[in-house]
């Protein structure tokens, strides 16, 4: 009987709760070596457990949750077949995200496999929620396309505070606001916390993301997706590779 009950147990992402000195040695080191994504996911692990079980619940209720998890649908399926993402239309989103990766030598893969390395208990989650952490983990780099937010620290800072804003992440905050700080100290006339600001304006006015059933949008203008979702326009940062969008970030010259 025992036995059955612990094969029958349901693994969530609280199960281990809010451990403060594994935060507190991950945040340190992120704040050391903010390009580490190991660290990231392991700060993560450390502290946003609990509303990651929330965002998990939120997200069951939504029609697109119960219809992907009913479906056991992988975003990652399509995310990962280069030869589907080339059959997009010119300046769709899923053209534009086969565009980033080729740009910057990218693979989805090697998001998984940094998180599992800092958070192996991703692999202890029970089906469904796996399903949806896989998500999240396959769109971060489609994220970076439809913001506009490239992979240089300042964006990925800009980034890191979208998605917090979201799903209101602790840890994904403190590693946006970490990387921010380290850049301002770089770059004094940079309007680094102005751009974090606008990032997290942005992502309250944009549909929640677990809710968007991204087939539906891969094959629609880059533009339309944002103007449908409610992504505003970003007014403090441009980058330098305006077909792509996603290239190394500048401060605008206007606000510097």
């Amino acid at each position: 009987m025992q036995k059955n009950q612990r094969q029958t147990e349901q693994i969530t992402f609280d199960n281990g709760g809010v451990r403060p000195f594994k935060a507190f040695v991950s945040g340190v080191r992120l704040a050391v070596n903010v390009d580490n994504t190991r660290h990231f996911f392991s700060l993560m692990d450390a502290i946003d457990g609990p509303q990651h079980e929330r965002n998990f619940q939120r997200y069951l209720k939504t029609p697109t949750g119960a219809r992907i998890n009913s479906e056991k649908f992988e975003i990652k399926s399509i995310l990962e077949n280069r030869d589907r993402l080339r059959s997009f239309p010119d300046g769709s989103l899923g053209r534009r995200y086969l565009e980033f990766l080729e740009l910057e030598g990218l693979d989805v893969s090697m998001l998984y496999e940094a998180e599992l390395e800092a958070a192996s208990s991703a692999l202890k989650l029970d089906p469904p929620r796996r399903l949806y952490n896989e998500t999240g983990t396959a769109i971060h780099d489609l994220l970076h396309v439809l913001t506009g937010y490239g992979r240089d620290p300042l964006g990925e800072a800009c980034l890191l505070a979208f998605t917090a804003e979201q799903f209101a992440l602790r840890g994904v905050a403190f590693a946006a606001n970490s990387i921010a700080l380290r850049e301002q100290l770089r770059q004094p006339k940079t309007p680094v916390f102005r751009a974090l600001k606008e990032a997290r304006s942005r992502a309250r006015q944009m549909v929640w993301i677990a809710e968007i059933d991204w087939r539906d949008w891969l094959a629609l203008p880059i533009d339309t997706v944002r103007s449908e979702l409610g992504l505003s326009q970003r007014r403090e940062l441009f980058y330098s590779n305006d077909a792509i969008e996603t290239s190394n970030c500048i401060a605008d010259k206007s606000a510097a």
